[in-house]
C-alpha cells in the first residue's frame, strides 16, 4: 500500500525531521519525495528513524561526496529542496562556506536538505555529536531562515510602498501575503537562535570544565612528583577515620586494630591504590594515577606527627 502526502515546512529541518518519523512511528516509509510531494509505503510502525541534514552551505560535489559517504554507512539518502519552483542560473548563499555560496541550477539549486534514512536498531541516530560542529551547523541553518524571512519582508515593504502609491488592493493583498511568509521563516529562525543560545552555553561550560580538570590534572601530577620526592607528606603514610575512607578502600586494603571503639579504628590508604589528595575546602580529594577521583578524606593524621584538616 502507498500513499502520497502533499506538504511544505517552513521549519525544513527540525518540523520536516519530526513530521517524518511520526510518519514512520505510524508505519510509513519514505520511498520518494518531491519538491512538495513525500510518496510514502507500508512498512512495521517504528521500523525506520530519519534525519534531515541540512547541506546548502556547501557545494554540489560537496554535497555529493557527504550524500555518498552516508550511503556507504549503509544509510538510505534523498536530496530535499527548500526552494519551490522552475529556477535555472544562479543564486547566492552567504551562509555558504567556498564554492557552497553559490547555488545553480541545475546543480545544488533544490538540494538544499538530505533526508536520511535509518533502520531503527535501538540505538541513538545522531549524524553530529560533536558540539562545535553543532554550533556551527545551526548558526548557518538560522542565517539561512533569516535570509529566507528578510527576503520576503522586503518585497513584503515594497508591494506596501507600490500599494500605498497607486492605492491598489492587490498590492496590499500581495504584500500582506508575503509578510504573512516572512514571519512563516521568522519563527523557526528564532527557534533555532534558541538552540545556539543553549548549544553555546554549553561548550563555555564544557570549556570552563576541560580547563578546570585540565588544571587539577597539572597539580596531581605535581603532587605525584613531590609525593616521590618525598618534599609532601606521602600518601602511603596517611591514615585517616574510618567514614572517610570507606569510598577509597577495596578488598584486602584496610588494616583495624581490633578491639577499640568505631571512631578509634583507622584505616591506611595504600600508596598502590592512591596517588595524589588534592584541598578542596574542608576536606581532600584522592586521585589514583590516572587522575580519577576515588574518594575524598576529612581530617586526617600524617605519620611523620604532621595532624590537621586539609
Amino acid at each position: 500500500m502507498k500513499k502520497r502526502v502533499f506538504r511544505y515546512f517552513f521549519d525544513f529541518t527540525d518540523g520536516q525531521e519530526k513530521w517524518l518519523n511520526e510518519m514512520a512511528a505510524k508505519g510509513w516509509r519514505l520511498v520518494k519525495c518531491g519538491q512538495l510531494t513525500y510518496d510514502f509505503e507500508r512498512c512495521e510502525p517504528g521500523e525506520y528513524e530519519y534525519a534531515v541534514e541540512f547541506v546548502a552551505d556547501k557545494s554540489y560535489a560537496k554535497s555529493r561526496d557527504y550524500k555518498a559517504f552516508l550511503e556507504s554507512m549503509g544509510y538510505k539518502t534523498f536530496y530535499k529542496n527548500v526552494y519551490v519552483g522552475i529556477f535555472f542560473g544562479i543564486k547566492w548563499r552567504p551562509w555558504g562556506e567556498g564554492a557552497g555560496q553559490i547555488a545553480t541550477a541545475p546543480g545544488s539549486l533544490r538540494k538544499e536538505l538530505i533526508i536520511v534514512e535509518k533502520k531503527n536498531d535501538g540505538k541513538s541516530f545522531e549524524l553530529h555529536t560533536d558540539l562545535t560542529d553543532l554550533l556551527t551547523l545551526y548558526r548557518k541553518i538560522r542565517m539561512a531562515y533569516f535570509w529566507y524571512a528578510g527576503g520576503m519582508f522586503a518585497f513584503a515593504l515594497l508591494l506596501l510602498f507600490y500599494a500605498v502609491r497607486t492605492n491598489s488592493l492587490y498590492m496590499a493583498l500581495g504584500a500582506a501575503l508575503f509578510g504573512a511568509l516572512g514571519f512563516l521563516w521568522l519563527i523557526p529562525g528564532l527557534k533555532t537562535s534558541q538552540k545556539v543560545r543553549k548549544l553555546k552555553e554549553e561548550a563555555e561550560t564544557n570549556e570552563i570544565r576541560s580547563a578546570i580538570r585540565k588544571e587539577k590534572s597539572i597539580e596531581i601530577d605535581r603532587l605525584i612528583w613531590h609525593s616521590h620526592s618525598s618534599r609532601i607528606p606521602c600518601i602511603r603514610d596517611m591514615v585517616c577515620s574510618r567514614r572517610a575512607a570507606r569510598p577509597l578502600l577495596g578488598p584486602g586494603n584496610d588494616r583495624i586494630r581490633l578491639g577499640q571503639p568505631l571512631e578509634r579504628k583507622v584505616y591506611r590508604i595504600e600508596r598502590s591504590q592512591a596517588a595524589a589528595f588534592v584541598p578542596e575546602g574542608r576536606h581532600s580529594s584522592i586521585y589514583d594515577r590516572n587522575h580519577y577521583k576515588i574518594g575524598r578524606i576529612g581530617p586526617f593524621h600524617h605519620g611523620s606527627g604532621r595532624n590537621g584538616v586539609l
